[in-house]
């Protein structure tokens, strides 16, 4: 509304000499087209086990899609981000992707961390949680070639807290080197996981490389000031 006004006042100041430059005006108050956020196709049928439903795992699974769309991005502003992940996280993730592109190391995310849950595990106060099972390798599109130097697929840890404002968040995620006991007394080990059906989803359309190549550091949109996390 402010670009507009002064648009408007620019006119009847200036008069007739803005009849060429009102229209550089018109364009530069114009509103910028929101970029409609990608769709999720899983490849071989969406997961159905008995875990989908847990409140944690569908956090885990909302947090993985807003982590690689704001990646793809680098733009770290959005809700669906800032309501899944710790703050902290989300800087580190920004911060990544400001180096990346002052190094010339910008990559794209095909789709989310493949992951299938094998088990929840919570505090007795409901206030946190771990979400384990078997993750697989993220697909990548990179400027420049490189490997991540894990083994993969591995088992997988999502470190999940309870804020504040009843959004369940991400605070991390880590790799156990050690069986992972599940309930039914199975060794959850990176051999257990060799075994396990881990399926992957792609976003459609897919992410453009040389969109975020193009971009420098002082382009990555940082999330807001204060924390969206109340209370951590």
């Amino acid at each position: 509304m402010l670009g507009r006004v002064v648009c408007a006042a620019s006119v009847k100041r200036w008069g007739a000499l803005l009849v060429v430059s009102g229209i550089g005006c018109l364009s530069g108050c114009a509103a910028d087209e929101p970029v409609p956020a990608p769709t999720l196709v899983w490849v071989d049928g969406e997961p159905d086990g008995p875990l989908e439903s847990d409140p944690w795992v569908r956090a885990v699974r909302a947090g993985s899609l807003a982590e690689v769309v704001a990646l793809n991005s680098a733009d770290f502003s959005g809700e669906d981000l800032l309501v899944t992940w710790d703050r902290f996280r989300i800087r580190s993730f920004a911060n990544d992707v400001r180096g990346d592109a002052m190094h010339g190391r910008a990559e794209v995310f095909l789709g989310p961390r493949p992951f299938t849950p094998l088990t929840v595990e919570t505090t007795e106060d409901g206030r946190r949680a771990e979400v384990v099972g078997c993750a697989d390798a993220f697909e990548k599109v990179q400027e420049v070639p490189r490997s991540d130097g894990n083994r993969w697929p591995m088992v997988l840890t999502y470190f999940m807290d309870l804020s504040e404002d009843g959004h369940r968040r991400i605070r991390g995620a880590g790799a156990y080197a050690t069986p992972y006991p599940l309930p039914d007394g199975t060794a959850l080990t990176v051999e257990h996981c060799d075994t396990v059906l881990i399926k992957r989803a792609v976003l459609d359309p897919p992410p453009d490389l040389g969109t975020l190549a193009a971009k420098s550091r002082d382009d990555v949109v940082l999330p807001p000031s204060p924390s969206p996390t109340p209370g951590s």
